[in-house]
């Protein structure tokens, strides 16, 4: 695929696809399907955690990738229900995600069975809480509860 091969060209970095449940890449196998199709070490899957409990995928999933595909993972939380609209699952995937920690998501287990040579970012849209608390504070808290996450998964 032609942004893969400027991808790579650019400063070492890479493409990742994720598994979104409302898109025509619904699940982790047809994300893998798809990257395996393509040849550059630059194209990889991005592991969501709000995205791969939605769209119910386990950790056995996980060993369907190939270690060289994961190029990095995101931790978010979220309520243990899954939204019962295709419309509360972009919302809540777009604007109020929950601090890790803060939800109902399996997060320990989810950073048990993802290798732990790979990078791992917070992604947390807060719209609401972003009119009352500030962006640093929102940062603090976010880094806190992945921190208590990644304890925890290590603990065990």
């Amino acid at each position: 695929m032609a942004i893969t091969r400027i991808s790579s060209r650019m400063c070492d970095t890479s493409v990742g696809l994720i598994a979104v449940p409302w898109t025509s890449v619904s699940d982790l196998t047809t994300a893998v399907r798809i990257v395996e199709k393509i040849s550059s070490p630059a194209a990889g899957i991005l592991v969501d955690a709000l995205h791969f409990d939605r769209s119910a995928a386990s950790f056995e999933d996980l060993l369907g990738i190939p270690f060289h595909r994961l190029h990095y993972w995101q931790m978010c939380d979220a309520p243990a229900e899954r939204p019962m609209t295709t419309q509360a699952l972009i919302h809540a995937a777009r604007e109020e995600r929950m601090f890790p920690g803060e939800g109902g998501l399996d997060l320990i287990g989810l950073t048990r069975n993802m290798p732990s040579e790979i990078t791992v970012s917070i992604e947390v849209p807060t719209a609401e809480l972003g009119k009352t608390l500030d962006a640093e504070k929102r940062a603090r808290r976010a880094l806190q509860g992945a921190t208590a996450i990644v304890a925890a998964a290590s603990a065990a």
